[in-house]
């Protein structure tokens, strides 16, 4: 339930929350025969939009630029976190995300 409120929100201090409480849980808080890859199955496109839309302003979608800092930083958390396992390292890198996040750290250097 967290996780799609987390992508049909659209309020970012909410979300900045919702994901912050994504980075505390371990596999062990996730119902039982469940990983985080299965989540980034079930919600694929709606997670990967959101953290495009996080994690790289460049890519046009209008809300893009108004993230702020602590939600990036939230989302740059989340996905180190869940990318311990390769399954989800794999997911992250096949869905651009790893991209999404090379252009953000080349755009915070440039500042």
């Amino acid at each position: 339930y967290l996780l799609q409120s987390v992508v049909q929100s659209k309020n970012e201090d909410l979300i900045v929350e919702q994901i912050g409480i994504l980075n505390n849980l371990t596999p062990y808080d996730l119902p039982d025969g469940t990983e985080w890859i299965d989540f980034l199955h079930e919600y694929s496109h709606d997670i990967s939009d959101l953290l495009q839309n996080i994690l790289n302003p460049a890519i046009g979608h209008s809300r893009a630029n108004s993230y702020h800092d602590d939600l990036k930083m939230e989302a740059i958390i989340w996905i180190g976190d869940i990318c311990v396992d390769e399954k989800c390292s794999e997911w992250m890198a096949n869905n651009d995300i790893v991209h999404a996040m090379s252009n953000l750290w080349k755009e915070c250097y440039l500042d």
